[in-house]
């Protein structure tokens, strides 16, 4: 009852991906709209990763808003968020996780899940995630039901230069020296690559991919006589 209370109407994912230590640092900020009573919210999330901070805005519409701190118990593979006070019945709220740690890696991809931590032939880092059979909580904080489909979903990925990262949606940029979670003095060196999905979508169809890879793209013309790349 705490997830069916609420519709998720958008994600923003921040994820600072680290191929040497094999870990992950990431920031959710989850948009949803209650519709039922409820003094809990709860989001899922692997037992493996560590939640370190929870935040929600009492008035997301509001400009002056502030994010403050609520309890939190994250046991089971649940986020257990105590947001009596911040949320209202048929009005949006909004919450901030941040956590991160070592990521399952997968046994057997992509029948049972997690991070693939592979190498190119040349020796670069390879990695993708695979989470369709078990979900995307295995490495971020989710609403991980399927009837619950984000109506967006904002993906800023940092990575290691010359990494690459491919993700769902369109990319909308690339942010040089730079890593949204990390201090200014750490960001040399990484990349940030920021992919937009404008349309509901599935939360265990969002996925990484990271490689040196090389961009190749052409101009197609549709049956309207639209053209995108």
């Amino acid at each position: 009852p705490e997830q069916a209370c609420y519709d998720v109407r958008e994600y923003k994912l921040a994820v600072r991906v680290d191929p040497e230590a094999r870990a992950i640092a990431g920031r959710l900020e989850m948009r949803a709209d209650l519709l039922s009573a409820s003094d809990t919210i709860v989001l899922d999330l692997v037992g493996r990763l560590a939640v370190t901070r929870v935040t929600m805005r009492k008035n997301p519409t509001a400009p002056d808003s502030l994010d403050e701190p609520v309890p939190f118990e994250h046991e089971d593979g649940e986020l257990r968020i105590r947001a009596k006070g911040f949320v209202a019945v048929h009005a949006p709220f909004v919450v901030r996780v941040e956590y991160g740690g070592k990521p399952r890696e997968v046994p057997m991809a992509p029948w049972d899940g997690g991070f693939v931590w592979s190498k190119t032939p040349s020796g670069a880092p390879w990695i993708a995630t695979a989470n369709q059979m078990q979900g995307a909580d295995l490495w971020w904080p989710v609403k991980d039901q399927p009837d619950d489909e984000a109506d967006s979903v904002l993906i800023l990925v940092s990575v290691p230069k010359p990494l690459v990262v491919a993700s769902n949606g369109k990319l909308e940029g690339v942010l040089e020296d730079y890593d949204a979670l990390s201090t200014p003095l750490e960001r040399a060196g990484w990349n940030s690559y920021q992919w937009h999905v404008s349309t509901p979508i599935n939360s265990y169809g969002v996925a990484l991919n990271i490689a040196p890879y090389q961009t190749i793209s052409r101009d197609h013309t549709s049956v309207a006589g639209d053209t995108f790349p």
